[in-house]
C-alpha cells in the first residue's frame, strides 16, 4: 500500500462520489437478488449494504497496510539479525580480546584482570585474589512467599561495575 496522495480537501469531495458508487451498487445488488424495486421499498436494506461495503473496504485497506507493515518489520528484523551476526563474528575473530572481564556470581560481582600473572579461572569469586581489580557484594533477600533466600545486586552497583569495566577496557 502506498502513502495516500490525496489531500484532505479532495478526500472530502471524493467521499460523495464514493457514496454514490456504494448506493448504486447496493440498489443494483438488492434488486437483482430480491426483485426489481425491492431496494426502494426497503431503504434500511440499502443502509445495511452500504455499511457492509464500507466495512469491507476498511478491512481490506487495513489488512493490506498491516501486511505491508509486517513485511517491513520482518525485513528490518532480518537486517538487525544480520548486523548482530556480523558483530559476533568480528568479536569472535578479534585478536585483541578485552583484558578485563566482569564475573557475575551469586552475591558478588568482580572485575578480573585476565592478564595478571596470578589469574586462574576458578569456580568462585574471591575478592582478595590478586587479579580482582574491584568487587561488589549483593544483598541477601528472603522471599516470604517461597521461603527462599537469594542474592540481589542493586541497580546502582551494577551500573558502577559496568561503568568501571568499560573504562578499564577502553584503555
Amino acid at each position: 500500500m502506498k502513502k495516500p496522495t490525496i489531500s484532505d480537501t479532495n478526500a472530502v469531495f471524493q467521499a460523495g462520489d464514493t457514496m454514490d458508487t456504494y448506493l448504486a451498487r447496493a440498489i443494483v445488488d438488492i434488486d437483482k437478488r430480491l426483485g426489481n424495486g425491492y431496494a426502494k421499498q426497503h431503504p434500511e436494506l440499502i443502509s445495511s449494504c452500504i455499511m457492509s461495503q464500507t466495512f469491507d473496504y476498511n478491512n481490506t485497506s487495513i489488512t493490506a497496510a498491516l501486511y505491508e507493515l509486517s513485511e517491513k518489520l520482518h525485513e528490518f528484523g532480518s537486517s538487525i539479525m544480520d548486523d548482530v551476526k556480523k558483530q559476533e563474528t568480528v568479536r569472535a575473530t578479534r585478536s585483541d580480546k578485552c583484558r578485563y572481564h566482569l564475573e557475575k556470581r551469586s552475591g558478588v560481582w568482580a572485575i578480573y584482570d585476565l592478564e595478571h600473572p596470578a589469574y586462574t579461572d576458578s569456580p568462585g569469586v574471591h575478592s582478595d585474589s590478586p587479579y580482582v581489580v574491584a568487587s561488589w557484594s549483593g544483598e541477601q533477600v528472603h522471599d516470604d512467599e517461597t521461603l527462599l533466600h537469594y542474592w540481589q545486586m542493586s541497580e546502582w552497583k551494577q551500573q558502577q561495575a559496568l561503568a568501571l569495566l568499560a573504562l578499564l577496557n577502553a584503555g
